[in-house]
């Protein structure tokens, strides 16, 4: 399966939130993405008025990701055809007259600039500055919570979670299960420092049902840095529309951007959430993740994990595949790589040809393949990105190497499980 990792991203901020997604923006385009950026003055009040420039922008330069920045009190979301679940994933209907996703989208659902401020550190800072050798570890741990309901049981499913994380690179998986589970154990879990959670069980608008870890505990965390994805199978933990925060929220808010704590993303369901569909996607987010060719960005995988949903369960407005994409919310930047193991160091070769600059990107003296490559020459700053092929090669044409005077650019590698190297200097 290929993956999406590069392309155009849409994100609309409320006004008073600019500055703050500002360095969020940046780093995207610094990466090698497209980058548009749009105020909700821009942009209209109503969900509809949101949705109309979603679409207009998808028609013009085939948007791959969207990001939202402001709760629904600053940016309204849109409400499911099934059982009208608050759904951002709703805004993603964009080719044809089906109910399938057309593109990838995710909220930073904040309230002040100072939540915003720390949500956009943490994310930049988890892509930009991974922890290297012994302390990059607990990259390689994840948890499993769940509880003992069900045939086959939650916590029979979440094992077969745990033996493909185990086959594929993880060192410690915890069985946090029913009977017996606490939120004492989930606590010392977090703070230890683990890269996934799998959660399956009931859940509320606040907590866990499995455990009762709930936004208190979330937001009392001390695990730094060492920030979990989080897939979570429960009912309404993403009931983010209106009122007090969720447990989404609550995940994504803990910290301060000098002590950061919670989770690096978070994709929960907005209502009660069926049993076994969830489950599938869960499983499908999983392997895929662990497979040879991996999606590593939470969207991509996300997505992957819906769309097997939808074939299981079913396309129909009515559907339990429909009702699966529309209420499941993505908390987070969703074009954030996902970090599963010790990150390698990258070396890098730049060769000018004539206006074209061929990179090789190596990792241990083996060409690593899928690496975003994103260089920039000329006084003008003209920017160009690429992907690595299986040589670990990538070829960038540009109209300011047609002058001969340009002779240096800056180049940017980032990639599934590499340290990044940003802004580094190239010879031309």
């Amino acid at each position: 399966m290929e993956r999406i990792e590069l392309g155009n991203i849409l994100v609309i901020a409320a006004d008073q939130f600019a500055a703050e997604t500002a360095p969020l923006v940046d780093w995207k385009a610094k990466q090698g993405f497209g980058v548009k950026f749009a105020k909700m003055s821009e942009v209209g009040t109503t969900a509809d008025n949101v949705y109309a420039f979603i679409k207009n922008e998808y028609e013009k330069t085939g948007i791959a990701y969207i990001i939202l920045v402001g709760d629904t009190e600053f940016i309204p979301t849109l409400l499911g055809v099934k059982e009208r679940a608050a759904s951002d994933p709703c805004f993603t209907k964009l080719a044809g007259n089906d109910h399938v996703p057309d593109a990838i989208i995710s909220r930073l659902s904040v309230k002040t600039p100072a939540e915003v401020k720390n949500q956009v550190a943490r994310i930049v800072h988890y892509e930009q500055f991974p922890d290297t050798g012994d302390a990059a570890k607990w990259y390689r741990k994840a948890t499993g919570i769940a509880s003992a309901e069900g045939s086959p049981t939650d916590y029979e499913r979440a094992n077969w979670l745990r033996d493909a994380l185990m086959k594929y690179n993880f060192d410690v998986v915890d069985q946090i299960y029913d009977p017996g589970a606490s939120k004492a154990k989930v606590s010392a879990a977090v703070n230890e420092g683990r890269s996934l959670i799998n959660y399956i069980g009931h859940g509320s608008k606040t907590s866990w049902g499995t455990t009762y870890f709930n936004n208190t505990d979330a937001l009392a965390l001390k695990n730094g840095r060492k920030l979990p994805v989080i897939w979570s199978v429960a009912c309404v933990n993403g009931q983010f529309n209106g009122g007090s925060d969720c447990f989404c929220e609550a995940w994504m808010k803990a910290g301060t951007p000098e002590a950061p704590a919670g989770a690096a993303a978070i994709f929960g369901s907005s209502t009660n959430a069926e049993w076994v569909p969830p489950c599938d996607m869960q499983s499908e987010i999983n392997n895929v993740q662990m497979a040879g060719e991996k999606q590593s960005s939470v969207g991509a995988l996300a997505l992957t994990g819906i769309l097997k949903g939808m074939q299981i369960w079913g396309t129909a407005p009515t559907s339990s595949g429909v009702m699966l994409f529309e209420q499941y919310n993505i908390f987070g930047d969703c074009t954030m790589m996902i970090r599963s193991d010790v990150p390698k160091a990258v070396e890098h070769k730049a060769v000018r040809s004539g206006d074209k600059v061929a990179v090789t990107v190596t990792a241990g003296g083996k060409a690593v393949k899928l690496a975003r490559v994103a260089v920039t020459v000329g006084e003008g700053k003209e920017a160009k990105a690429a992907v690595t092929d299986e040589n670990g090669k990538a070829e960038l044409a540009f109209e300011a190497l047609k002058d001969e005077k340009a002779t240096a650019g800056s180049i940017t590698i980032t990639g599934l499980n590499l340290v990044p190297v940003v802004d580094s200097t190239i010879a031309l």
